[in-house]
């Protein structure tokens, strides 16, 4: 891949630099990225819900669930002694 420099390149004005200079025009974008990231679950209320909703499906799923009863461990019949 060939690369392609610009070695002519004009000079920038004052004008130019400056108008590039202004932070806060910079900042303000990041600064409202950053805020719409951190939203906490509880200031989300569809979020909240769909979460307790997934929480009270695990917990219904795991309390019935039909495979945590005790199984009898010995499944041979007793021996029957001869009097």
């Amino acid at each position: 891949m060939k690369y392609k420099y610009n070695k002519n390149k004009k000079q920038a004005s004052t004008e130019e630099i400056n108008k590039y200079k202004d932070f806060g025009k910079l900042i303000t974008p990041y600064e409202d990225a950053k805020k719409r990231m951190h939203r906490p679950l509880y200031k989300d209320p569809k979020a909240l819900l769909a979460l307790l909703l997934l929480l009270l499906i695990v917990y219904l799923l795991t309390l019935n669930n039909p495979a945590k009863e005790e199984q009898p461990t010995d499944t041979k019949p007793p021996i029957e002694q001869k009097p």
